[in-house]
């Protein structure tokens, strides 16, 4: 399925989010511009334990990619999008959790300035959705290399 075809659609395309997540890595040109290096990875949590990102990887200079990858369509099953802003904390939580996987300890100031000069931060949906972009526009302006990805956007 190409990307017109699930944006024609007004039904839900994906039945989850990893259904939607194999979609992204088998279409990775196609969505990002670009090859990555996928690799499944779990990450340290900030809350002990671990916490694994939608897609993890490298891209073609070696810069590590985190991306996190959400549905906002609405489903049969649901009467509201799901929500937003949860996909900012999801990826933010990534981030410092790549940041203490390299530090091998809870990163200093340092180690995250470090890390977030060369970690690159996505977050793909299928919709469009103002208030995501708006977010991670905030974020870029504070040095955060965060891009924002709409499916229905590629199309036009």
């Amino acid at each position: 399925m190409n990307i017109n075809e699930i944006m024609e659609s007004n039904e839900a395309i994906f039945n989850s989010e990893s259904e939607f997540t194999r979609y992204i890595e088998d279409n990775i040109f196609d969505v990002f511009g670009e090859e990555f290096i996928l690799r499944k990875q779990s990450l340290p949590s900030p809350r002990g334990g671990r916490i694994r990102p939608d897609i993890i990887g490298s891209d073609k200079t070696g810069n590590p990619i985190i991306a996190e990858i959400k549905l906002l369509k609405k489903r049969k099953d649901a009467s509201v999008y799901w929500p937003m802003r949860e996909s900012i904390g999801q990826v933010i939580d990534y981030a410092y959790g790549y940041a203490r996987l390299i530090a091998k300890t809870p990163p200093s100031d340092t180690n995250l300035q470090n890390t977030i000069k060369v970690l690159r931060l996505f977050i793909v949906t299928e919709v469009y959705a103002e208030s995501i972009e708006n977010m991670c526009q905030l974020l870029r302006v504070q040095g955060i290399n965060i891009e924002y990805i709409s499916i229905e956007r590629l199309r036009q």
